[in-house]
């Protein structure tokens, strides 16, 4: 049963729900009225969402690990994803865009003013890089060796339309490139340490353990994801400081967007960044919303640095063992007696 919990997820396709099919043409419509000086909030369209999914998931949620610990981590991951589906099933609900603002937290005082210190420091230009852009093609032959080169033999790199330049599907095994996104070749050294040697490390590593819920994630186990992405770009040198800006930034979208609607996030965001940068930051907090001139949104981009502030204050001896998994920080007394 546990195997047919998490093929559900997979056929359930959850992130879909955060995806809209037409980014691009809205895009198109947004950059058009700015030139002409016209205001327009874009108008997202998703693929349809219903509580079937959520049957199918109790259906086969009779899975119970003979583990105390791991028992309860599994009916936190289905309250988690039943949480999920309940939202976005009730998108055409007035009340939606609070609903979606409450799957992840708005961003602390804390990390907020550490986001507003990091965007004091003077912005770092690397034109040689800049200058250079990879295809996509190009993209793609340089991570594909990079799986090989670690033993994972069994993922894809594919390319499609994505709101992120790039993720990771574990669900899938995909290692997905926006068809839209441009890169620089620094850009594709810290996204390989980001995705494949902190993503996709923590799931195979995961597929050793004797539960499933170490290769997919326990509940919540995204801020020390991201954060521990952060922290091996910094250790292992790639990690720039205008990288750190760009990160700082995703918090300060996600505060802003509790109380703007995409049009003026657009703007104020503009003052930093590029429009391009812009779109993407903005297209980011507010994916998820239809009517995207609600306020609220998807503030799923603060975690990146509230968690590379928590990881990077653990001891080493604890930031090591979150290597099993993907595993939260709140795992760590939990999977004690995995590592003996």
């Amino acid at each position: 049963m546990e195997n047919k919990y998490w093929e559900i997820l997979k056929e359930l396709n959850l992130f879909s729900d955060v995806t809209p099919i037409n980014s691009n043409e809205e895009k198109y419509s947004f950059f058009k009225s700015l030139t002409e000086g016209k205001k327009y909030e874009p108008q997202f369209v998703y693929d349809k969402r219903d509580l079937s999914g959520l049957e199918k998931l109790k259906n086969v949620f009779e899975f119970t690990p003979t583990d105390q610990s791991i028992k309860g981590s599994y009916f936190h991951h289905f309250n988690e994803q039943c949480q999920w589906i309940q939202t976005f099933a009730m998108r055409k609900d007035p009340s939606f865009h609070l609903m979606l603002a409450n799957l992840y937290p708005a961003p602390s005082n804390e990390t907020v003013n550490e986001a507003l210190n990091i965007l004091k420091s003077e912005k770092v230009i690397y034109p040689n890089d800049e200058n250079e852009k990879l295809s996509l093609m190009e993209v793609k032959n340089i991570l594909e060796p990079e799986l090989l080169k670690l033993g994972f033999t069994n993922w894809k790199v594919i390319i499609k339309p994505i709101t992120a330049k790039m993720m990771v599907s574990s669900l899938k095994n995909e290692l997905i490139i926006n068809e839209n996104a441009s890169f620089s070749r620094l850009e594709i050294e810290r996204l390989k340490v980001h995705e494949i040697h902190t993503h996709i490390q923590r799931f195979e590593n995961g597929k050793l353990q004797e539960y499933k819920i170490f290769q997919y994630g326990f509940s919540n186990y995204l801020e020390t994801e991201e954060g521990l992405a952060l922290y091996n770009e910094e250790l292992n040198g790639v990690l720039s400081q205008d990288d750190m800006r760009k990160y700082a930034l995703r918090v300060i979208a996600c505060q802003w967007a509790v109380s703007k609607g995409f049009y003026e996030l657009f703007n104020l965001l503009n003052n930093y960044v590029s429009i391009d940068d812009s779109w993407n930051l903005t297209l980011r907090v507010k994916r998820g919303l239809e009517d995207t001139s609600q306020v609220g949104g998807f503030l799923k981009d603060s975690l990146y640095l509230s968690g590379y502030m928590k990881v990077k204050n653990l001891k080493q001896s604890d930031i090591d063992n979150l290597w099993i998994g993907k595993v939260g920080i709140k795992e760590l007394e939990i999977i004690n007696h995995f590592l003996e």
